[in-house]
This record gives C-alpha cells, structure tokens and sequence, in this order.
C-alpha cells in the first residue's frame, strides 16, 4: 500500500482509535527527528503583529504562544484579513455570521485582555494581492513597528492563508523588511524540517482550549478544534526540554522566507499539492500529503541553517 492508501484507510478510522493511532504515529516518526530547542518567550520581544487570514486562524496557530506573550508583558496586535462570513452555518446568514465571528474576535480578545484588534473586512475566499490589502498592511506595520510578525506558513491548501503571504511580503517589502518572522501552522501541520522553533504551551493551554470554545458559530469546528490541541500534544515529542503541549514554528530570515516562497509559487499550484486535516482520521493523511513540496522546502532550508 501507498502512504496515500494508508493514510485514507486511517481518515476511517472512529475517533478514539485514530487517536490511539495517531499518538503512536507521531511519537514513532518525532523519535528519529532533530529535538528542537524552546523559543524564548518574550525574550527581547515588545511588540508582536499576528496575521490571521480568518477568525480563529491566530488561536489555532498560536494561542498558547499568544497568553505567554500577554504575559510577559508584550503587547500583541492581531489583524484579521477576512470576515469568515462564508463559514457554513444552518441558521446564520453571511451577514450575521459576519457579525457574529467579529463578537467572537472580541469576546476571546477580553479572555485574553488582548486590546489592539484589526480587521480588513476581505470576504473570504476573495483575498487576494492588491494594493488596498497591501497598503493597510504597510500602514500597520509603519504604525505598530513590531519586533516580530507571525503569519501563516505558506504550505498550506487554504488560499487565503496563501494570499495572506503575499500581501504581507509586499507590504515588508516596502517596510524595509526590518522584523523578524515567525510561520505558524493551522490546518496544514508543519513538518519536522520546517520546524525549528517550539514553545512550551503548558502554562497557556487551557486558556487556547477556553478561546477555541469561544467560537460557537464554527458548528462544524468541534472535533477540528480538538485535533489542534491533540496536535500541540503529539509535537510535544520533538521539543528538548519535557513539555506536554507545544506550538511549533519556522523562524526564518524575512528575505529568505520570501525567496522560498517565490521559489515555491512559481513552480507549484501550492493548495493543489496540499490537504488540511479536519479531525484526527484525516491528520496523517494531511501530514503526509505534499511530501515533494514539504522535502524541496526542506533543502533550502538546510543550505541555510
């Protein structure tokens, strides 16, 4: 059998089972990986900008890494690219589901005690490279000048998480590039090397876990929120310090990462190549799915290290 054929016969698998599986999976393949040493949380970090292509897309990402920020006293801004209005929902229509995952924004925002929320107001699946989207970037970035930026990796099957690296490579492109990055997961998982930073979410876990119940108009979300935390579980394994929930990263030279995106997105239809999980039976099979794209990655990135 493929690991295609394997991983399809794992998305059948009930939820408990392929927990069990995946547990065992991940704990096998993170054992002959490279330990990756803890990200120092804030270390000489005073302002963070987060981009988020949907509502939820930040606290799935990097929820727990956002409370270590709060508090260790640096003050965290979160742009959020789309309205998420498109989400389906069987009694609200676009409209009020737009309302509806703004309040959600705010009501995790006051969880947290996160007050600098931005929104571009993009209908998602219509974000795109333009000169509005870049210029209110750029506008944020010459406003806020934060030490460090955190976006969506860009392997990833989801074309607003694509888009949202395009606009804001332009927009650091005319910022000077002067920030450091770093690249989060959300529904496709970053691979072992394309990971080289963790942090340790212990302390912050339930706080991601009480934020991810908070979106309730994401009725579909349920079991996908838990795989996200079952996920920050299984990475656990490939921090060095002993740790029980991790958020893992890819820290790169700003230029660099956007070479390796330009490298990328000329040769590759990215989303094409790419699946996201949407609960524990399909996340081997987004894990390996992509496999020449996450490896092409992979050696640049090892040239480079």
């Amino acid at each position: 059998m493929s690991r295609e054929e394997i991983a399809k016969a794992i998305r059948r698998l009930p939820s408990r089972p392929a927990q069990l599986f995946n547990h065992l999976f991940f704990k096998t393949l993170f054992l002959f990986s490279a330990k990756k040493d803890a990200l120092d949380v804030p270390g000489e970090t005073k302002r963070v900008l987060i981009l988020a292509p949907h509502i939820d897309d930040d606290i799935i990402g990097c929820g727990g890494t956002i409370s270590r920020y709060i508090n260790g006293g640096v003050r965290v801004h979160i742009l959020y690219l789309t309205t998420g209005q498109r989400s389906r929902h069987p009694f609200l229509n676009e409209k009020q589901l737009k309302e509806e995952r703004k309040r959600e924004a705010y009501r995790v925002a006051e969880l947290y005690g996160l007050k600098d929320l931005y929104f571009l107001d993009n209908i998602d699946g219509n974000l795109c490279l333009d000169h509005q989207n870049v210029e209110k970037v750029l506008d944020l970035v010459e406003q806020i000048q934060p030490d460090l930026v955190l976006v969506p990796f860009f392997l990833d099957y989801n074309r607003d998480h694509i888009e949202t690296n395009r606009i804001f490579i332009e927009a650091a492109r005319k910022a000077g590039w002067e920030m450091s990055l770093l690249a989060y997961q959300i529904q496709c998982p970053l691979s072992p090397g394309t990971i080289n930073r963790v942090v340790d979410i212990d302390s912050s876990i339930l706080i991601k876990q009480k934020a991810l119940e908070l979106y309730k108009s994401q009725v579909y979300g349920k079991r996908f929120f838990q795989t996200v935390l079952d996920l920050n579980r299984y990475q656990s394994s490939l921090a060095r310090k002993k740790c029980r929930y991790v958020e893992v990263f890819l820290h790169l030279d700003i230029k660099k990462y956007a070479y390796l995106f330009k490298r990328m997105d000329e040769r590759y239809d990215i989303s094409k190549h790419l699946e996201g999980f949407g609960d524990n039976s399909s996340l081997p099979y987004s894990f390996l799915k992509g496999s020449r794209l996450r490896k092409e990655v992979k050696r640049f990135l090892c040239s480079w290290y």
